[in-house]
């Protein structure tokens, strides 16, 4: 499977299919933040810590990406 960020005006995931997303704060120098999310029925990204309502704020999701594939290697005992 290739992962790669896919740019939103290309391509949207499928509905409450778990991805990570990129988006910027515009007000905060346009950095640019990873957090994993989903598009919920009618278009609004899920938004887990409330992120996305920052007061002043505008933020603009640019991409997103698959998740990989959970580690499955052997879980060291401790």
């Amino acid at each position: 499977m290739i992962t790669r960020w896919i740019p939103v005006n290309e391509k949207l995931p499928e509905e409450e299919q778990a991805v990570f997303v990129t988006y910027y704060v515009v007000n905060n120098r346009n950095r640019r933040y990873v957090m994993e999310s989903y598009l919920m029925p009618g278009g609004k990204w899920y938004d887990p810590y409330r992120t996305f309502r920052v007061p002043g704020a505008f933020i603009r999701i640019i991409a997103w990406m698959v998740l990989p594939e959970a580690y499955d290697g052997i879980i060291p005992i401790s």
